[in-house]
């Protein structure tokens, strides 16, 4: 009720502001009556701002909305199609089934044990046979290191190959410090 009385005597400071006479103005000054209106309306909207805010958190606090019922977007996104898609690779096989591929995120595929890479590793002899591709380099460091990191110890020369004991303490250094 207070609101309804108050909207005529807003308007009514309105009218008073403007000129009596509008009709007798020029283009430039109902312009400038315009930018000084637009200006004087901007600058009480912030000043109304932040006690909205107040009293709108209160009420969400309150009754305890949800994102959902007060109509506000979450943060999920729609995957983009096409150029944006990921390609996993799979650097890691069976020995048994050379079909089987597999890669060591926050686990060992099931293969890499059942198969007895683990005992293999801490035997000290080479991995390679579980690598898709033993000469790919980023990829045998990174076996590698999942390896140690598991099961403890650092690779023997045998079981390094072709990557040198610098290379492969450059990459360590490298992950532990990411």
């Amino acid at each position: 009720m207070a609101d309804q009385q108050t909207a005529p005597k807003a308007s009514n400071k309105a009218a008073a502001a403007l000129p009596a006479d509008l009709n007798g103005l020029s283009i430039d000054d109902l312009d400038a009556l315009l930018k000084a209106a637009a200006a004087k309306k901007d600058e009480l909207v912030q000043a109304e701002r932040e006690p909205a805010l107040e009293q709108a958190k209160a009420l969400v606090a309150r009754y305890g909305f949800t994102a959902r019922e007060l109509g506000i977007a979450t943060g999920t996104t729609k995957a983009t199609t096409g150029t944006g898609s990921k390609t996993m690779s799979h650097p890691l096989k069976s020995t048994k089934d050379g079909s089987k591929t597999g890669v060591w995120l926050a686990h060992p595929p099931a293969f890499i044990e059942a198969e007895g890479c683990n005992t293999t590793y801490k035997a000290g002899t080479s991995v390679d046979a579980w690598l898709a591709d033993p000469s790919d380099k980023a990829k045998k460091l990174s076996f590698l290191y999942a390896l140690e990191k598991k099961y403890g110890g650092a690779p023997k020369p045998e079981q390094l190959g072709e990557v040198t004991v610098e290379e492969y303490s450059a990459y360590k250094k490298k992950k532990k410090a990411a």
